[in-house]
Order: C-alpha cells, then sequence, then structure tokens
C-alpha cells in the first residue's frame, strides 16, 4: 500500500509540501507537486483526514493544474470527516481544475466545510473550473452538512461535474449547502 493510506492531520495550517500516494510507488516524486498541493492520492490508495483544519495552501505553476488540496487517482477512497478546508489556490497558466479537489476515485466529504477556494488560469482565465470541486470521474458524496462557500473559478465556482456522479444526502440543515 501507499505511504498514506490513512492520514489524520489535526490543525495543518500553512503552506504545504505534496504527499504523493500510490501503492506501486511510496515515492514524492516532482509530479506530484504539480498535482494536489497536500495530497496526491495514486490509483487505489486509501485517505481519511479527520476532525482537520487545512488552510492557505495551492499549487502556483505555469503549467496545467489539478487540485489545490487533493488529487484523486482513479479507484482511489478518500474520506474527509469533520474537517474544514479553506482558502486553497491552484493557479497556473494553462488549464486549471478543482481549487480544493479533482477527483476521478471516490470521495466522500462529511460535516466538512469547503470555503474560499480558488481555481486561476493567469493566462487563460477561461479554461478555470471547479472553484470548490472538479469531479472528473468516480464519485461525490456529500452528507451531515457539508457545506461549500465563496469558491472562485471563471466556470463552476463551486462545482464542476465532468463525469461522473455528485450526490448530497439529506437532510441537511436549514438554509443552503452552497454558496
Amino acid at each position: 500500500a501507499g505511504i498514506a493510506e490513512l492520514i489524520r492531520m489535526p490543525g495543518l495550517k500553512g503552506n504545504l509540501t505534496a504527499i504523493f500516494t500510490d501503492p506501486n510507488n511510496d515515492k514524492v516524486t516532482e509530479e506530484a507537486m504539480l498535482r494536489g498541493g497536500v495530497v496526491h492520492a495514486g490509483t487505489r490508495s486509501q485517505l481519511a483526514i479527520v476532525r482537520s483544519a487545512i488552510s492557505h495552501t495551492g499549487v502556483l505553476v505555469n503549467t496545467d493544474l489539478e487540485g489545490g488540496v487533493l488529487l484523486l487517482g482513479e479507484l482511489a477512497t478518500a474520506t474527509l470527516m469533520d474537517s474544514t478546508v479553506e482558502h486553497a489556490i491552484v493557479e497556473g497558466g494553462g488549464k486549471v481544475h478543482g481549487g480544493c479537489f479533482y477527483s476521478l476515485g471516490s470521495l466522500v466529504l462529511t460535516n466538512t466545510s469547503v470555503a474560499s477556494c480558488v481555481a486561476r488560469s493567469f493566462s487563460q482565465p477561461e479554461v478555470a473550473s471547479g472553484g470548490a470541486l472538479f469531479i472528473a470521474g468516480g464519485v461525490l458524496l456529500m452528507s451531515d452538512g457539508t457545506m461549500l462557500n465563496a469558491n472562485t473559478a471563471f466556470s463552476g465556482s463551486t462545482l464542476v461535474v465532468q463525469a461522473g456522479t455528485a450526490s448530497y444526502i439529506l437532510p441537511t440543515p436549514v438554509g443552503h449547502w452552497a454558496e
């Protein structure tokens, strides 16, 4: 299994180095630094982030980018529970997707707040999408009061589902689950 089958990060803050998780390769690679600002969970990886705060992180380079906090590979599973993710940014010179999360796998957000995340392309603004989440495949499941607030991108400031499915399990607290 990869180096981060289960990660618990209580109080995690600041500019972070990417963690690349891949069952076939336990090394941090340069590619991981360009994709997934905190965690790059490769194919078939499993990741859980519980009771954590992740803030002020991201990826900024002159290339195509994906996932300011997490890039989730095919057949990989990530669960965020009772956590807060805020002020993440993915900014680059080409196509830019997922200010916080870019997912090809199974992403579960339970009682998690995703706020003030940004996907931005400084050379081609129209190719930036999914301020909070970009679902390129697989499944997104949100529940138990998960909130998506004040996220920014040219297209889909909160959520883009390019492929796969996105669901919110009710009941949810009174009010809006996204702003």
